[in-house]
């Protein structure tokens, strides 16, 4: 009777007089806002309005695509069963870590209706709960499929979501890339793909001949990453046979040595405008003479309407690493580009000495991107080296390739040694506008190295003065950020 009474009392509550439709997506909002959790900061989220009244209940519970995600870290299998249950043949979101068997089950029973799917196993479940045979169902909404294992030995079914998931476009594989059926149809459509392998084991180039000529079926692929899963020994053919054509490629990401990615990049066709970020280890002092003449054609190649690089970034600080950076089109700053630009950059290589050639200093690595790339656009350039190795004959051979520099900005020893170039006098950067350096003298110093600082500075006016004399545009100065008083106008 009182149950009976609540209801009808509900029913002249102002918002009860709304429309189920319109209930509905006010519930479907709160479900981005307040999704469940097992926390019990968080409880029961979004759910919570099925608990208010008989009206809200009936809604919430009739109402498929309410019951869009699962998160497995937070719902256990049971539960997960229900809200599957709920959701109906609405598109469901699924993402899990260390299923257990009923997990499993409601993966391979929901494939048909799930439209992203992330599944991450440790090393901590048995090796039988991942088979993979739980994706052996057809998924004809599949739009993204993740799958994270730190086994060696998971593989993915040789029949993955039975050969049809039409819709799937994003791939991540992490750990389990030795053993993926790359001949199946439902990578075709691809516009992402992500692998990684784990552990420190070579990837062999058989396996990655299969990949490699799967990727000839994926002609729509945008965004490729390859972390450790390049074979350090060339198995690809250089032959124009051998050419893999990515036509609609915008970014590459690789990992390895510099060997593997030099190898790939030669067997590869793919825009000029393709984004290059590229982590690769060294192994010898000479291993970047292979890297640089691939990474200049992709710079020389033409495309209507492409940008040339403009700035240029170079830094040397960490160890015996070399990071380089350049960027097409960046924010302007009195006319100059910004030396900070929050563009991506079209090129970005972080090269990681390893072995015999983590003991060198890496000066020569840093003069070699600025003097055997074609950067004669840059206008822009910023060199950051801890390394005393730095010269001034190395800022004399990067002015000749950068001749039409106009904001140059050099930190710690580089800034030492541009300081000593410009005042051998002579054309460095004839087109300099602004010239910054952070020179890095903490008081601890010893008087006598400031003393020696102070000197080089009144050398660098006294050469930018002599600029000036002779016609060469005035120079602005600035040091460790702040314009100094000693500009040569």
């Amino acid at each position: 009777m009182t149950s009976s009474i609540m209801t009808r009392m509900n029913t002249l509550i102002p918002i009860a007089s709304l429309p189920s439709d319109v209930m509905e997506r006010v519930f479907l909002q709160l479900t981005i806002l307040e999704p469940p959790s097992s926390k019990a900061s968080r409880g029961l989220g979004w759910i919570k309005v099925s608990h208010v009244c008989r009206e809200w209940r009936a809604i919430a519970l009739g109402y498929a695509s309410l019951w869009h995600t699962v998160v497995g870290g937070d719902v256990n299998a049971r539960w997960a069963g229900e809200i599957l249950a709920r959701s109906k043949a609405a598109p469901v979101a699924i993402a899990i870590r260390n299923p257990s068997d009923p997990w499993l089950a409601h993966i391979s029973g929901h494939l048909y209706h799930t439209r992203h799917l992330d599944v991450s196993v440790s090393d901590s479940v048995p090796k039988a709960l991942v088979s993979g045979e739980y994706l052996a169902s057809p998924a004809p909404l599949l739009e993204t499929f993740a799958f994270d294992t730190r086994f060696d030995g998971v593989q993915l079914p040789n029949l993955l979501f039975a050969n049809y998931a039409p819709r799937l476009r994003r791939v991540t594989l992490l750990g389990c890339v030795r053993d993926v059926p790359w001949s199946s149809p439902v990578f075709r459509g691809l516009v992402h793909l992500h692998l990684q392998q784990s552990g420190s084991e070579t990837p062999s180039p058989e396996n990655f001949g299969a990949l490699f000529d799967s990727m000839r079926s994926i002609p729509a692929l945008e965004t490729l990453a390859l972390i450790k899963c390049l074979p350090d020994t060339p198995a690809l053919s250089e032959s124009d046979d051998g050419v893999l054509e990515l036509p609609a490629l915008t970014k590459l990401h690789l990992h390895s040595s510099v060997t593997a990615c030099a190898s790939f990049l030669r067997n590869l066709r793919i825009p000029p405008s393709t984004i290059l970020d590229l982590q690769c280890e060294m192994h010898s002092n000479t291993e970047h003479d292979i890297l640089l003449p691939v990474l200049a054609a992709h710079l020389t190649a033409v495309e209507p309407g492409l940008e040339p690089i403009t700035t240029a970034v170079v830094e040397s600080r960490h160890g015996s690493n070399v990071a380089f950076s350049a960027w097409r089109s960046c924010t302007l700053r009195d006319g100059v580009p910004a030396l900070s630009p929050a563009e991506q950059p079209a090129l970005r290589v972080r090269l990681e000495q390893h072995g015999p050639a983590a003991s060198s200093t890496p000066p020569h690595l840093s003069s070699a991107f600025l003097t055997e790339l074609p950067l004669r656009g840059v206008r822009a350039l910023r060199v950051a080296s801890m390394h005393a190795g730095w010269t001034a004959d190395h800022w004399v051979d990067v002015a000749r390739n950068l001749e039409g520099a106009e904001h140059v900005s050099a930190e710690d020893r580089a800034s030492d040694a541009l300081l000593h170039a410009l005042d051998k006098g002579g054309a460095v950067f004839p087109r300099l506008r602004a010239l910054g350096l952070s020179l890095n003298m903490p008081p601890a110093f010893l008087q006598e190295l400031v003393r020696v600082k102070e000197a080089a500075l009144e050398a660098l006016f006294r050469a930018l003065e002599e600029r000036r004399r002779v016609g060469t545009p005035g120079v602005q100065v600035f040091l460790d950020g702040r314009l100094s008083d000693g500009v040569a106008r």
